[in-house]
C-alpha cells in the first residue's frame, strides 16, 4: 500500500480527543504514508454523537465514513468499547494512538506505518487479528 486513510476524532477546536472514538465532537481524516508528510483529506461533525445508542454499535462508525469516505484504519487516544469488536468483525483496523496532540498522532502513525499496513492488509484478506494495537507517541 502507498498510504493508509485514518479517521481520528477531535474536539470542535481541532485539538485531538481524548474519550472514546464514537463520542467526538468531529472526526478528521488523513492519508498517512511512509516517506512523506500526511494529507488532510477533510472533516465532518459527529452528527451520531448525541443518539441515544450503544457504545458498542456500528451506527456511529457507519455514519463517519457516509461523510468523510472510506478508511483503512480509525485511531483514538483511549480504547474504545467498540474497537475490540471492531478488531475481531470489521474490514476497518482500529488503533489506539497514546498521543498529546493532533501532529504527534499523525507522526506515531507514519513512524508506525509498515506494521498498521501489514494488520490492514491481513484484515483485507480476511484475517481478523483480535487485539487491539496499543502504540506510544
Amino acid at each position: 500500500m502507498e498510504r493508509l486513510a485514518v479517521i481520528f476524532g477531535t474536539f470542535k477546536d481541532g485539538t485531538l480527543w481524548e474519550k472514546h472514538f464514537g463520542d467526538s465532537e468531529k472526526f478528521v481524516k488523513f492519508y498517512i504514508y511512509p516517506d512523506k508528510d500526511p494529507v488532510y483529506d477533510g472533516e465532518a461533525e459527529n452528527k451520531m454523537r448525541d443518539f441515544d445508542e450503544e457504545h458498542d454499535s456500528a451506527g456511529k462508525l457507519s455514519e463517519v465514513i457516509k461523510s468523510l469516505g472510506s478508511c483503512d484504519c480509525v485511531a483514538a487516544v483511549s480504547m474504545s468499547p467498540n474497537f475490540k469488536r471492531m478488531a475481531a468483525e470489521k474490514k476497518i483496523q482500529p488503533v489506539v494512538v497514546k498521543a498529546k496532540n493532533r501532529e504527534e498522532i499523525l507522526n506515531t502513525l507514519k513512524v508506525n506505518f509498515s506494521g498498521i499496513e501489514e494488520l490492514v492488509v491481513k484484515r483485507a484478506n480476511g484475517i481478523m487479528e483480535k487485539e487491539v494495537p496499543v502504540i506510544s507517541a
